[in-house]
């Protein structure tokens, strides 16, 4: 019966990374890890709950409770956490045991699972903070077509009204969408800034990756670059509301700004 209760209690953290308190601490769990995204599951050394306020013990009811037997052999317990942690889940990323020699053996057994053990409260706090900044990161894609015939290439001129970069000349492109792919995002931008609508294969020809920590919130910045081969004579240019003038340019034109051209300096 244990093996069956257990696995179905475990179906309900299937889609969250796990952490594991050791000898819970109700104020602690309250202020930082109730109702968050993680699913914490508390080992505990006895069944006696008076040291938990009754609020504390309803909000956590739901949670598996892992009751480690100081009067099993080393072997047979560390099998028992194999089980649960193991066998049942995804392994816990994290667990916090307090510092005490009450713990070692169990510390020592979480460690020969491979498990992730740490004694301070604040640390963990910190873990959790940078571990769901990473998760929440807002990744922002930019797609750019470089429109090549021979050796001149497509760039169009902001409008003079831009708020960014008034009159500055770029190559056609913008953010990709939600649901698209790299190819649909990208014709998708070149039909609606220069009436491109021809079928292409791009090719990457360059790329600008980083993470930015901005008002203490990670934004991933993508740009990809891709080349597109054209006969000028096929390509008719309709310009879109973002940009007032367009030209056919060669690597060294004055037009260009340093870092146009260091796109352009392995074409």
């Amino acid at each position: 019966m244990e093996d069956y209760d257990v696995f179905n209690e475990m179906q309900n953290v299937q889609d969250k990374k796990t952490i594991i308190i050791v000898e819970d601490d109700e104020n602690f769990i309250t202020q930082n890890l109730l109702d968050s995204s993680y699913e914490i599951i508390p080992i505990r050394f006895n069944y006696d709950l008076s040291c938990f306020s009754s609020s504390y013990i309803d909000r956590t009811k739901e949670l598996f409770i892992y009751y480690y037997s100081e009067n099993n052999n080393y072997q047979n317990e560390l099998l028992r956490l194999k089980k649960h942690f193991i066998h049942y889940q995804r392994k816990p990323f994290i667990v916090y045991i307090p510092n005490d020699d009450k713990y070692i053996n169990l510390n020592n057994m979480l460690v020969e699972l491979g498990i992730k053990c740490i004694s301070s409260k604040q640390q963990l706090v910190d873990i959790i903070k940078i571990d769901r900044r990473r998760s929440y990161m807002n990744t922002k894609i930019v797609l750019t077509g470089i429109l090549k015939a021979t050796d001149e290439f497509l760039v169009v001129k902001r409008s003079e009204n831009d708020d960014l970069y008034p009159g500055a000349w770029e190559f056609p492109g913008g953010h990709l969408e939600k649901g698209e792919t790299l190819k649909e995002g990208l014709k998708r931008e070149l039909f609606e800034e220069i009436g491109f609508n021809s079928e292409f294969e791009p090719i990457i020809t360059h790329y600008y990756d980083e993470v930015k920590n901005k008002n203490d919130e990670l934004i991933h910045d993508l740009e990809i670059d891709f080349i597109i081969n054209v006969n000028k004579s096929d390509v008719n240019v309709i310009l879109s509301e973002e940009h007032c003038d367009y030209k056919w340019v060669k690597k060294d034109s004055e037009l260009l700004d340093d870092y146009i051209k260091d796109k352009l300096s392995n074409i």
